[in-house]
């Protein structure tokens, strides 16, 4: 069942604007939140692009516990150290008992374990 699975500790990268720059372009300061959850990989190597350069272009989807904000342009850091960046807006699942409703996202991976981000 996922709502046994969302244990995984994951950290949620949002992107706040907090102000302007002298050229009067938004400026963003990320703020960390710490959370649970689980991710799972949507798409298989064989279906990967092989000339996307040293890390290969994979989607993956997470699962949040209901009510965990997040936003297209996030960044979430999974248990392992894996990097990756929300694609799309996240969808709110509250269908059957509350007790499995959850946010899920779809993401794209930008850097793994101990990699800088692409």
């Amino acid at each position: 069942m996922l709502a046994q699975r969302l244990n995984k500790p994951m950290t949620i990268f949002r992107r706040s604007v907090t102000g302007e720059d002298e050229y009067g372009n938004e400026v963003s300061t990320p703020e960390e939140v710490e959370t649970v959850g689980w991710i799972w990989k949507q798409q298989r190597a064989d279906e990967e692009p092989g000339d996307e350069g040293e890390m290969s272009d994979s989607l993956w989807e997470a699962a949040f516990p209901f009510g965990t904000q997040l936003d297209t342009g996030d960044a979430v850091r999974d248990w392992r150290g894996m990097k990756f960046e929300v694609v799309g807006a996240p969808e709110s699942l509250e269908q059957g008992s509350p007790s499995i409703w959850h946010v899920e996202a779809k993401l794209r991976r930008t850097a793994g374990a101990g990699e800088e981000e692409a």
